[in-house]
């Protein structure tokens, strides 16, 4: 059985390694680092959920947003 990363995941990766390189190479404010940092953070937790908390996350979304 192969396992593969989740879209959050990599996304969560993804923001997290464009912060580390605006950090490094140019001079963006920190309010833009802070942003990209805890999005990272956020999607990467998200990521690793195990399958029935994500599944029951995904769900509570989908039933949040049709309510409106």
């Amino acid at each position: 059985m192969q396992n593969k990363m989740r879209k959050e995941l990599i996304i969560g990766l993804a923001c997290l390694t464009l912060c580390l390189v605006l950090k490094q190479f140019s001079s963006v404010s920190d309010f833009v680092i802070g942003i990209l940092m805890g999005s990272a953070i956020s999607f990467e937790l998200i990521g690793i959920l195990p399958e029935k908390l994500y599944l029951a996350l995904k769900n509570w979304k989908k039933a949040i947003l049709h309510r409106s």
